[in-house]
């Protein structure tokens, strides 16, 4: 299905890119916080980069966060679906962490690699 975003070259949408991800990353961190994880943004894995790292205790959680404006998901299984395809490929998600999804009505799904 062609959208919108088909339109636009990647360098004439970077800053929304940007800003969306921005947006997803700091409501899946509040999420976290209150529920009294310490967060970190942006580190490195051996394995590939996660977004959010966020510490409880001993317990840490690795959280790569895509936030999707164009679509509204019905289902978990139609949010995996679509981050296995281009340009998410879900497997590029380093094992043990956890894929946090937001849909156009701030809706999240979430997995586990």
């Amino acid at each position: 299905m062609r959208t919108d975003a088909h339109d636009y070259s990647p360098q004439e949408t970077y800053g929304k890119q940007i800003s969306r991800g921005n947006t997803g990353e700091r409501r899946a961190a509040k999420i976290m916080r209150d529920a009294g994880y310490t967060v970190c943004y942006s580190e490195k894995h051996p394995h590939g980069q996660t977004d959010l790292t966020c510490k409880k205790g001993k317990e840490v959680r690795r959280i790569q966060v895509k936030r999707i404006s164009s679509r509204v998901f019905r289902t978990a299984e139609a949010a995996r679906n679509r981050m296995r395809g281009k340009p998410f490929c879900i497997k590029t998600i380093p094992a043990g962490s956890e894929l946090w999804v937001f849909d156009a009505e701030n809706n999240l799904y979430k997995f586990r690699r």
